[in-house]
C-alpha cells in the first residue's frame, strides 16, 4: 500500500509554463505519476522536463503510455525527460507508469 495520498501535487512555474505532478495510483492500469503541462505564453514554446528516479529504480521499471505522450519520453541515465512543443494556452497530460513494488514508496517520486 502506498503511503503517498492520491491528492498530493508538486507544482512548478516558469516562463509562463507551469507543471503539476500527481500520483495516481487507480486512473491508469498500473500506479502511475502523471504531469499537467499548461503553457500560459502568447507563442509555441519548446518545454523539456527532466524527471530523477530513484537509484534502485532501472528503465524496465517505468513504462511510458501510448495514449498520454509515450513517444515524448526518454530515458537518460538516472533520469526521464520528456520534451514536446507547446501552443499557446495549451494543456497537455502526460504520464509514466510504475511496474512492480514501486509504488510502495511513491513519495520518492513527488519533487
Amino acid at each position: 500500500m502506498s503511503n503517498a495520498e492520491p491528492e498530493e501535487r508538486v507544482t512548478a512555474s516558469s516562463d509562463g509554463v507551469t507543471v503539476e505532478k500527481s500520483f495516481e495510483p487507480d486512473d491508469f492500469p498500473v500506479p502511475a505519476i502523471a504531469f499537467v503541462i499548461r503553457s500560459e505564453r502568447e507563442e509555441t514554446v519548446a518545454v523539456r522536463m527532466v524527471d530523477s528516479v530513484p537509484e534502485h529504480v532501472t528503465a524496465e521499471d517505468i513504462g511510458f503510455h501510448p495514449k498520454y505522450g509515450a513517444e515524448f519520453w526518454g530515458v537518460e541515465g538516472d533520469t526521464i525527460v520528456f520534451e514536446r512543443e507547446f501552443e499557446s494556452g495549451e494543456e497537455y497530460t502526460t504520464v509514466y507508469g510504475l511496474r512492480g513494488g514501486d509504488s510502495d514508496d511513491v513519495e520518492k517520486y513527488m519533487t
